[in-house]
């Protein structure tokens, strides 16, 4: 009976939980491309201001929610302008990235008209991805 349980565990995962050791790692190492403030407004630091306007928009994602994890006064959710301001591009534009991003990808969620989340179980390939990716660049 255990090991149905655990492999069940593997398989079937909460969308809205990162394990604690877990969450910690992943925020040590987003901490080279991105911060949030207490208010959930999004800071990249010089690496994050040289990401594609995709790439932008997943971090600022994975920024919030984590933010979030850590103190229910920020939002996981941002909206459209928020987005919008990130990227420097219109609502359409954006809208359209965030579409991608959603339905084509599973990255985020549409939470409701304009507004969008993570979908926590992305963050951590997404991340080590761009950790492989920064290795080789540098």
């Amino acid at each position: 009976m255990q090991k149905n349980t655990d492999i069940k565990n593997r398989f079937i995962v909460d969308e809205d939980l990162l394990e604690k050791d877990s969450l910690n790692q992943l925020t040590e190492k987003l901490l080279k491309w991105v911060k949030v403030t207490k208010k959930g407004e999004i800071i990249f630091q010089p690496k994050g201001q040289l990401l594609s306007p995709d790439n932008k928009l997943r971090f600022a994602l994975i920024a919030r929610y984590i933010g979030h994890c850590f103190s229910k006064e920020i939002s996981a959710e941002l909206k459209v302008v928020e987005l919008r301001n990130i990227i420097n591009e219109s609502s359409e534009a954006t809208g359209s990235r965030m579409s991608k991003l959603g339905k084509k990808e599973g990255f985020a969620r549409k939470i409701r008209y304009g507004t969008y989340a993570v979908r926590p179980h992305q963050i951590k390939e997404f991340i080590e991805e761009m950790e492989s990716k920064d290795a080789i660049n540098s």
